[in-house]
């Protein structure tokens, strides 16, 4: 009796150490985190069955840091291993695999959250993609493509922040994806603590814009209500973070 209890206190009290203390998170771990969300978030279709091409690894600051120095890297191995695993299960992806690494001080340490969506959009007109032989139904398209010059545009489009610390700012949406964040490197690059480094992406499409939220912490927000994707017009407006923001047209092609 003793010694269950003995084993069993032991067991607790490694637990809570564990959990106290947990280990640094290794790239393996990251590997098996997007694998299970590619499993999770299949989709069949007639033909072939689906699986998202873009994911967004968030971490706690001090596990994001570990990796931030090879991150380039890391995120190619891990598209390299994903694609392996497709191909495996013969999963279909769509376009090339697009994975951020992104922090959330609020992920406890050693704790993995993975955001996954399957995008298509325009991005089916880009050029240099083919279709990699194979055996099986997967088919993954070649890496390392670059963007097709797409039909003309009929709208130019510009966001300007209305409220928020970023307020006055105004962004020419030049790109067909334009990302919305607080990572320095972002399209529409904010200072507002409240938006995620990766927050949501504005799509063009000729005469409206598909706002697409980016598995953010507090939500991409349109007529007060959280959305995932809502298509946006001219003079419309939503709110990342802390901050307003207003989508108008500014002329045509």
């Amino acid at each position: 009796m003793i010694s269950r209890f003995e084993d069993f206190l032991g067991t607790r009290l490694e637990g809570i150490f564990r959990r106290a203390f947990p280990r640094p998170l290794e790239p393996g771990d990251l590997a098996r985190a997007l694998h299970k969300q590619m499993l999770k978030q299949r989709l069949k279709s007639i033909k072939y069955t689906y699986v998202p091409n873009f994911y967004l690894i968030r971490l706690h600051p001090r596990d994001y840091q570990s990796f931030a120095p090879y991150q380039h890297s890391l995120l190619g191995e891990l598209g390299e291993y994903l694609e392996k695993k497709a191909k495996e299960r013969n999963l279909y992806l769509i376009k090339p695999l697009d994975i951020k690494l992104d922090c959330d001080a609020e992920i406890p340490p050693g704790k993995i959250k993975v955001f996954g969506r399957l995008q298509e959009g325009l991005d089916s007109l880009e050029k240099n993609y083919s279709r990699e032989d194979n055996d099986g139904d997967t088919r993954i398209f070649q890496r390392g493509w670059v963007e097709k010059e797409l039909e003309p545009v009929l709208l130019r489009w510009m966001v300007e922040v209305t409220e928020g610390v970023d307020k006055g700012k105004s962004f020419v949406l030049a790109k067909y994806r334009n990302v919305i964040g607080r990572n320095p490197s972002a399209d529409v690059s904010l200072l507002d603590p409240a938006v995620s480094r990766y927050h949501a992406q504005l799509e063009l499409l000729g005469q409206q814009v598909l706002l697409t939220d980016l598995g953010s912490t507090n939500g991409t927000i349109y007529r007060g209500q959280p959305v995932d994707s809502i298509l946006l017009e001219t003079g419309e407006e939503f709110k990342v973070g802390n901050s307003t923001i207003l989508l108008r047209e500014y002329g045509h092609d």
